[in-house]
């Protein structure tokens, strides 16, 4: 047996395990665990999952013990098979603990940037109910319907292994590991059931290989006990430097017994115990699989290659200048800074080998460089930039924000957001603006670009991010008509819409027309055109109308135009049950 490095190089590691799984003599067993994971999956990332798993052909394996417990969940447990629905409801009890706490313990002298105390606790109740609506808008597929989808799949893949045999001596073999700490299973002895569960299934993954050719085995799990994985102190990145083995996920290697266990029984002679973000590491940077939503689903991180260090060793910043200072200062009158945000728009003047590289990083198709480049633009306390070189970042991270990164979410929706902005902060916030509502050589887009709009409009409602709003939206005057509203620094937009309905007695209301202020967004248009709503709100009945909430169709009218759904006011409430003609939609703009 050998024991384990307490430092391991996570690159060198994950490539192991990339080739490991290209070989045809690898074989690849899933715990219960993953099997519970790809109930909480969306449609999409399961099927980049299932896609993966057919390149495996008859070499991904689910043990009978794992499809066993399974099994008894969907017979008696079905809810834990879809969280979402508890974790919502566990959510909303905790926000209102946190608020009663808060209102306890708070009073106006600890209050800052509030009038008052009532003002302050206003604000955390509308923060409360705008995330329960949004994690809300997540629809819950019932349990029955995935289980329709994953069963087929996993019968095609389950053993037929013989699990009866162990079942006369297991309890005696489990008391023994228990006592000598014996991987796996030794941490459950405590457990008021399936204590030998871990013990089950690794009898059936060393059973399934004797006999088999020398190769590799993965273990794909969730589980991190310390009877199963040895968890390194520290990791080393590409250019060999230490880092803590605690980032957004933690990289693991099998117990040291339990590669021992399977070299003793078998011909095999590698054993890789891969969670699920180190799979996704895994396939999308070093087997190159096309995994985006997998990808979106789980948002793994990694030390970053090094390449990616080399081009970001930074250089000493340039001293600020008079236009940059009168931009720092919140008192300085505006227009000065709008005049001096307004040079931003010019390319930089000199190359920058740091700005050229963070800029490609975040213009690649590899979600993992990108995630690496903004971890260095909030992680770096003097970035080496001018703000020239910010409003072209800001861009180029509003791109990133499209595909759903949600750091680069985090990034917008966090400008600025403890206090008075900088002048590098004023020029990242215009550019992330100007991407919205320009294409990248200057021309107005036709509506404003959707995905991840909501973070940065809600972020221009800050009052320190003012002068960066004001001339965005100065370059928007001569076209201040095609949108619902603009940004508005230090309030929120408060956009009226009405609807015109048919109402008959005991059927639901018909839609025939819908309004912000004299300007009216719906006509009719062809049946089955994309921006009918019929389409975005897929709900047709029996007598050829479609049909939703009022809920529904603020969700699609901030999409459209978008605009955070907090800004527009219905004069119907959300709960409000409408039906429509399949040929209205959106007017053309």
């Amino acid at each position: 047996m050998k024991l384990h490095p307490t430092t391991i190089a996570q690159h060198e590691l994950f490539q192991e395990i990339a080739d490991a799984i290209a070989e045809p003599t690898t074989l690849v067993f899933v715990d219960t665990n993953v099997l519970f994971w790809l109930f909480s999956l969306g449609r999409e990332p399961r099927r980049e999952f299932f896609d993966w798993v057919a390149m495996l052909g008859t070499r991904f394996l689910v043990p009978v013990w794992a499809a066993h417990e399974l099994y008894g969940y969907l017979r008696s447990n079905q809810a834990a098979l879809t969280p979402l629905k508890a974790a919502i409801k566990s959510l909303q009890q905790s926000i209102e603990q946190a608020k009663a706490h808060v209102a306890m313990a708070a009073d106006d002298r600890q209050v800052r940037g509030f009038a008052n105390l009532a003002t302050y606790q206003a604000e955390i109740d509308r923060l409360g109910q705008e995330l329960m609506r949004l994690c809300g808008m997540t629809p819950a597929t019932g349990w029955e319907d995935l289980a329709a989808e994953i069963l087929p799949f996993i019968n095609d893949h389950v053993l037929d292994s013989n699990i009866f045999p162990i079942l006369q001596w297991i309890d005696t073999e489990v008391a023994a590991r228990v006592e000598g700490r014996i991987p796996p299973g030794f941490a459950d002895h405590n457990k008021p059931e399936n204590r030998f569960g871990d013990r089950m299934l690794w009898n059936e993954v060393v059973n399934h290989c004797h006999g088999k050719a020398a190769g590799s085995v993965i273990v794909l799990t969730n589980d991190n006990k310390d009877d199963w994985v040895y968890r390194p102190a520290g990791i080393l990145d590409a250019a060999g430097r230490r880092q803590g083995n605690q980032r957004e996920f933690e990289t693991v290697l099998p117990s040291p017994l339990l590669l021992h266990e399977l070299k003793t029984h078998t011909n095999m002679t590698e054993l890789h115990v891969v969670s699920v973000e180190m799979l996704i590491v895994v396939m999308h940077r070093f087997a190159r699989l096309p995994v985006p939503q997998l990808f979106r689903a789980v948002q793994p991180l990694m030390a970053p290659t090094a390449e990616e260090l080399a081009a970001r060793t930074p250089r000493r910043r340039p001293p600020p200048n008079a236009e940059h200072d009168a931009a720092k200062h919140q008192g300085g009158a505006q227009q000065a800074a709008i005049s001096a945000l307004a040079e931003l728009m010019a390319p930089p003047a000199q190359p920058n080998p740091v700005f050229a590289a963070t800029l490609a990083d975040l213009a690649s198709a590899d979600p993992f460089r990108q995630e690496a480049a903004i971890a260095g633009l909030g992680e770096q306390r003097d970035p080496p930039f001018t703000p020239s070189e910010w409003f072209a970042l800001g861009k180029s991270v509003r791109e990133a924000a499209l595909g759903g990164l949600q750091s680069a979410l985090n990034l917008i929706a966090n400008t600025s957001v403890d206090g008075a902005a900088s002048a590098e902060a004023l020029a990242f916030f215009a550019g992330v603006l100007h991407g919205i509502y320009f294409e990248p050589a200057g021309k107005r887009r036709r509506l404003p670009l959707g995905l991840g709009a909501e973070a940065a409009l809600s972020a221009a409602e800050r009052q320190s991010l003012g002068p960066a709003v004001a001339l965005i939206v100065e370059a928007l005057q001569a076209d201040v008509e095609r949108y619902l509203a603009l940004p508005l620094a230090g309030s929120r937009p408060a956009i009226a819409v009405t609807l015109d309905l048919e109402r008959v007695r005991g059927r639901s209301p018909v839609l025939l027309g819908m309004r912000v202020a004299e300007r009216d967004l719906l006509e009719d248009i062809e049946a089955g055109d994309a921006d009918t709503l019929s389409v975005l709100i897929p709900q047709e009945g029996d007598d050829g109308f479609g049909r939703g909430t009022v809920a529904a169709l603020r969700s699609v009218v901030a999409a459209r135009y978008s605009v955070p759904e907090d800004w527009l006011n219905f004069d119907e409430p959300d709960a409000s049950k409408l039906k429509w003609s399949n040929t209205k939609g959106f007017r053309r703009l």
